[in-house]
């Protein structure tokens, strides 16, 4: 299992391979002290020559049945560079995207109000001491990059999610490191700027892992740092009439770390959220919102996580995640979940999806890696798609 120290908040969790048992790494930690610049990338490129021809699709938004854009990095011979793949129906295309200049950069989330506007956010470090936010705007014909920014007096920082109501109308969250905690981060975007939101006021660490917005609803999720003990519990917050309220969500007994990683919303009264905890109690977990609550649902994976979900209704849902090995799925019926088989990726020792979109009740696309390396290695793009019965794998292009 990997190593955890007390005052980290890990804010994106994911499952590694190990010899005896499903292990969780962290892909995105922010630690109390830490340099800044620790932020600013998933993984560390130990031998860019080598892994110039790895990479790893993160997000990805479906604005149609047959058309959905995903996003990602890739290493460089210098460290990272975000990358963008868009889909067709029946073959992915590599899709030109801009790095910011002098830095190491990734895309982890994607967001499409239409076929000819999406938004795309994740990271960069600019220097061993600073790093920021990023965000990219597709216009159907170009990528071009946009400026988020960290809070004023903040120097590290990085979003993780992002939902688009409209053309126009798009929130990112994600956490920066304030000087004595780690600090939620929400932005606007207007269509033509982005705008730092204040978020609720936590006494502890807490970090945004994901979110969804319906008109001017949105619901975030994520993590904080428990009052009582070492570890981490389960974060959700509101945004209505423009500002950010806390809102309860249950304690998972037996649990140590319990993170909600994604989040779709029918609208403000219905809500279901993803994520994994760790302890005595291990393995993925569902939770449901109704407008005034949170509560558990049973989710069948097991010591599997769940990363992402998306639906096509309020009654049909699809999380999917990973397991020991490959990835995993569930399935939302309208009354339960259920465990459906994901394609069998062959020739390699260990795959994840990592986000989901769900354009139709019989069409998803998720998107992730695959890698035959330890969990700091990138490897290689995976795509899946699901036609209403079974999941198959899809040829992505690495860049």
């Amino acid at each position: 299992m990997a190593a955890r120290q007390t005052g980290t908040l890990a804010v994106r969790l994911r499952a590694a391979p190990t010899a005896a048992a499903l292990a969780l790494a962290v892909l995105t930690t922010l630690a109390l002290g830490a340099p800044p610049g620790a932020l600013a990338s998933p993984r560390a490129a130990s031998d860019a020559a080598r892994t110039t021809r790895q990479a790893e699709l993160d997000g990805v938004s479906c604005p149609r049945a047959r058309l959905c854009m995903a996003v990602g990095y890739r290493a460089t011979a210098h460290g990272k560079g975000p990358v963008a793949e868009k889909w067709n129906g029946s073959s992915w295309a590599n899709v030109p995207i801009p790095a910011p200049k002098g830095t190491d950069a990734y895309l982890v989330a994607v967001s499409c109000a239409a076929a000819t506007n999406c938004t795309a956010v994740g990271g960069m470090a600019s220097s061993q001491t600073s790093s920021g936010p990023i965000a990219e705007q597709w216009n159907g014909r170009r990528w071009h990059l946009t400026q988020a920014s960290n809070p004023r007096g903040v120097r590290a920082g990085n979003l993780t999610g992002i939902a688009c109501a409209g053309r126009n109308r798009c929130v990112a969250v994600g956490m920066s490191q304030g000087p004595k905690k780690d600090l939620t981060l929400t932005e606007k975007w207007n269509g033509r700027s982005w705008t730092v939101l204040k978020t609720a006021k936590l006494r502890r660490s807490a970090g945004f892992t994901g979110i969804d917005c319906v008109r001017t609803f949105c619901m975030a999720v994520g993590e904080q740092v428990r009052s009582a003990a070492p570890g981490e519990v389960t974060l959700a917050e509101e945004l209505t009439a423009g500002r950010w309220r806390q809102v309860s969500t249950p304690a998972i007994s037996g649990a140590d770390l319990t993170v909600l990683s994604g989040i779709w919303c029918a609208n403000q009264r219905n809500c279901k959220a993803v994520g994994q905890t760790q302890g005595t109690a291990t393995g993925a977990i569902a939770e449901a919102w109704s407008g005034s609550t949170w509560t558990v649902q049973a989710p069948s994976a097991g010591t599997g996580i769940l990363s992402a979900v998306a639906c096509s209704s309020a009654s049909r849902c699809m999380a999917v995640g990973a397991g020991a090995s490959r990835p995993i799925s569930e399935r939302w019926t309208g009354s339960s979940w259920t465990s459906v088989p994901t394609a069998q990726v062959t020739r390699t020792a260990f795959a994840f999806l990592d986000q989901v979109s769900c354009p139709t009740a019989t069409r998803c696309i998720s998107v992730g890696a695959r890698t035959n390396g330890g969990p700091g290695d990138i490897g290689t793009s995976l795509a899946e798609e699901w036609n209403g019965s079974s999941w198959s794998v899809l040829k992505t292009l690495n860049p």
